[in-house]
C-alpha cells in the first residue's frame, strides 16, 4: 500500500508580466503554505518520504513552502514534465519513485492533477489552489499505479484548515 498525497500549487500572481512557467505566487498564495503544512502535520503520521514537483515558478515556491513549514528538509524533486502533465507524465513522474518509498508528496497543475485522482480512484473532485487529496493505492511499487487503484481518504482547501483553526 503506498500514500500519495497531490497537492495544486498555491494561488498565483497574475499581476507581474512573466511567461505561465514563471509566475509566482501571490501573497495569499504564500501565506496558505504555514496553514496547509500545519493541517499536514496535524493529521499525517509522519513526513512524506519524497516531494515530486513541478518545475515551474509557484509549484517551486509552494514545494519548498510547504517542506520550510514543516521543519523538515525533504529531498525536493523537480520535474518539467509535471508542468501542465497529463495522466501519463504524472505516472512516469511516479513511476521512478523507488520501491523503499512509502508516501509521496505531488505538486502539480490543474487540470491534470484533477484528471490524475479521476484516473486514480473514479472520484471527481475540485482541486483549487494550496488544496490537498489523500489517496491510498493498493500498490507495491509506484511502477505499478493504474486504473482505480486508489481510495480517496480526504481531500482539504485553505478555507477549511483556516475555519478550523487549525494553530
Amino acid at each position: 500500500m503506498k500514500k500519495l498525497l497531490v497537492m495544486r500549487h498555491g494561488k498565483s500572481d497574475w499581476s507581474q508580466q512573466a511567461d505561465d512557467f514563471d509566475r509566482p505566487l501571490n501573497k495569499r498564495g504564500r501565506g496558505d503554505l504555514p496553514h496547509v503544512a500545519r493541517m499536514l502535520g496535524a493529521v499525517e503520521s509522519g513526513l512524506p518520504d519524497l516531494v515530486i514537483s513541478s518545475s515551474s515558478q509557484r509549484a517551486r515556491e509552494t514545494a519548498t513552502g510547504v517542506v520550510q513549514a514543516l521543519g523538515s528538509h525533504l529531498d525536493i524533486l523537480f520535474q518539467d514534465s509535471l508542468y501542465l502533465a497529463g495522466v501519463g507524465a504524472i505516472r512516469q513522474a511516479l513511476g521512478g519513485a523507488g520501491k523503499d518509498v512509502d508516501s509521496v508528496l505531488l505538486i502539480g497543475h490543474n487540470p491534470g492533477l484533477e484528471e490524475w485522482i479521476a484516473h486514480l480512484c473514479g472520484a471527481r473532485v475540485r482541486l483549487p489552489t494550496a488544496a490537498v487529496a489523500h489517496l491510498l493505492l493498493a500498490v507495491d511499487a509506484w511502477s505499478e499505479v493504474g486504473d482505480d487503484c486508489g481510495q480517496l481518504q480526504w481531500l482539504v482547501i485553505p478555507r477549511l484548515i483556516k475555519a478550523i483553526g487549525l494553530p
